[in-house]
């Protein structure tokens, strides 16, 4: 689970930056954008904008300062993104019309969001509830985009074909997850005078038992 959830990270990681990258340079080298471009721009950069600048006021509200320090930058680069998106789409305005794409711009918009959503809470402790909602919203997702990789390399459209079979890979990654959480939820943690007891199993190197462990500040 670990390797998938790195997996995870590292291609969000990469489509962050390739498409960050892309907006910034073609920004700097093209003055000629088309309205398609700036509600692009406007778009992707606004869901950004609420996942950072959500982090970033909840750090500040949770006194974590190193975490807002961090996350302030991509605020405000993201900020500034969709402010020039909105621009290009004000100066554009009279050649506006829905664009060709638009629904697949809206259900990348919305795949990334739900990714997004699920990665935030890979590290958390979660019961059962949480593994059978994650694994019933993405397995659905795995297996249409699966079917979509499939259609696309029957057709020779190879580089689509790799695009959603990748996509589905992210959603199979999530739904496996909520599947093992499902069947092996975290043990709740009992609070004792502020330390956390949570149940365990001891080994000595002979036998196994069932113990507690304790966590807190000491």
């Amino acid at each position: 689970m670990q390797a998938l959830g790195y997996t995870v990270g590292a291609v969000l990681a990469g489509g962050y930056a390739y498409g960050t990258g892309y907006l910034i340079y073609h920004d700097v080298t093209d003055p000629d954008q088309s309205l398609n471009y700036g509600v692009t721009e406007f778009t992707v950069n606004g869901l950004a904008v609420f996942v950072a600048g959500g982090g970033f006021g909840s750090a500040i509200a949770h006194e974590q300062y190193g975490t807002a320090t961090a996350l302030a930058p991509f605020a405000i680069l993201h900020t500034t993104l969709m402010v020039h998106g909105g621009w290009r789409m004000y100066a554009e305005r009279d050649g506006f019309r829905a664009p060709a794409n638009a629904m697949a711009w809206l259900g990348g918009a919305a795949f990334t969001t739900n990714a997004l959503i699920w990665t935030s809470q890979l590290g958390e402790r979660h019961g059962r509830g949480f593994g059978i909602a994650e694994a019933a919203v993405n397995a659905p997702i795995a297996i249409g985009l699966g079917y979509r990789a499939y259609d696309r390399f029957e057709s020779w459209h190879g580089g689509a074909g790799f695009l959603y079979g990748g996509m589905a890979a992210i959603s199979a990654a999530f739904a496996i997850h909520g599947l093992r959480t499902a069947i092996s939820p975290a043990p709740p943690r009992i609070d004792v005078n502020g330390m956390d007891l949570t149940p365990t199993i001891v080994d000595d190197g002979k036998e196994v038992a069932p113990g507690l462990g304790l966590l807190g500040t000491w």
